[in-house]
């Protein structure tokens, strides 16, 4: 074993309890905020004196982390402790019962026994019989030891969870850069390694965007909805990433199914900063929803002066009507706001 352990590595922990000699069966994974962290996820507790060295020297080594495995496997898993499961903004893991949790963890150490000591067979049979939403459970909040030797196992990193999101995805939300790296080697289709550049572009996690971007990812897909990962790195204001899908030649002037533009969204959010960063890679800064919304009326709507400023430098022109026939100098007296009226006044 290296120096820093492995995924797999049990180690004893004590318990609580006065003079009571058992130990913690705990198995590692890095954390979404952390992914070097040495964070415990399951834990079952062990008769004392139970013998849970995962690592053992001797020549049953197998036969004893085999036997542990199948201990834990039988053992009550503790209630107050629980899988690190985090929600997802856009791909949501977090609606497990507590059951189904405790079931997880034990189906954990049992797997993940058994992959320690070679048992690749035994493995296969055990994994392939679990439901999509515990194979995905598994892989999706592994470290990266534990994410390389299921990638080794031959686990198909395209499954999808029940809200149909990729382990992939799910990485590349957390901002997970070795995770992601290993699932991309593990064969991540094209298509989910252009689906996880809408994730992290939203939260700003340049790294995992740069690296997705470097091993295929297409900087101009869209969902759905229509939204591409410009869309949501410029509406939350991540000027890196958006820079960087830029770099890429993502189109500035795409509009999701709403008709709004990145330039939009940046400006209804008053980032006026990534607004000037778009204008200067083509963005129109007239373009109009079917509502006739313009990236000026939205922030004029929203009261957003720096956007405002920064729009009519560029040449926004303010006389422009949405639907309703209410120019942005409208949107500004409904609010009341004087500093946007005399913006938008002409002297």
């Amino acid at each position: 074993m290296d120096e820093e352990g492995t995924a797999l590595q049990a180690r004893r922990a004590p318990t609580s309890g006065g003079g009571d000699e058992s130990t913690m069966f705990i198995f590692h994974a890095g954390h979404p905020g952390d992914v070097t962290g040495d964070v415990p996820i399951p834990s079952t507790t062990l008769p004392p004196g139970s013998d849970v060295d995962m690592v053992d020297e001797d020549n049953d080594a197998a036969a004893s982390a085999q036997q542990d495995a199948d201990a834990a496997m039988n053992m009550p898993v503790r209630k107050k402790i629980r899988l690190s499961f985090m929600p997802d903004e856009t791909c949501g893991s977090g609606n497990s019962t507590d059951d189904e949790k405790d079931m997880q963890q034990q189906l954990q150490l049992r797997l993940f026994g058994l992959l320690r000591t070679g048992e690749s067979k035994h493995f296969a049979a055990l994994f392939t019989q679990q439901p999509a939403k515990t194979r995905h459970t598994l892989l999706s909040y592994s470290n990266l030891d534990a994410c390389r030797l299921l990638v080794a196992h031959h686990v198909d990193v395209n499954e999808l969870n029940d809200k149909k999101c990729s382990a992939l995805f799910l990485a590349a939300q957390k901002g997970m850069v070795p995770i992601t790296e290993c699932l991309l080697d593990g064969g991540a289709s094209s298509e989910y390694r252009s689906a996880a550049l809408v994730p992290a572009a939203h939260f700003g996690h340049i790294d995992v965007v740069n690296l997705l971007l470097a091993r295929g990812a297409d900087a101009n897909y869209a969902n759905q909805k229509g939204t591409t990962p410009l869309m949501r790195a410029a509406q939350e204001g991540q000027a890196a990433v958006v820079s960087a899908l830029l770099g890429k030649d993502a189109d500035s002037n795409a509009a999701n199914m709403e008709g709004m533009t990145a330039l939009m969204l940046a400006s209804q959010r008053g980032h006026a900063d990534i607004a000037e960063i778009l204008i200067s890679a083509g963005a129109l800064v007239d373009k109009q929803t079917r509502q006739g919304s313009t990236a000026l009326l939205l922030a004029a709507k929203r009261g957003h002066a720096g956007a405002i400023t920064m729009l009519l430098t560029a040449g926004a022109d303010m006389f422009l009507k949405d639907e309703r026939d209410k120019t942005a100098l409208d949107n500004a007296a409904r609010r009341g706001n004087d500093e946007l009226i005399r913006i938008l006044t002409i002297e």
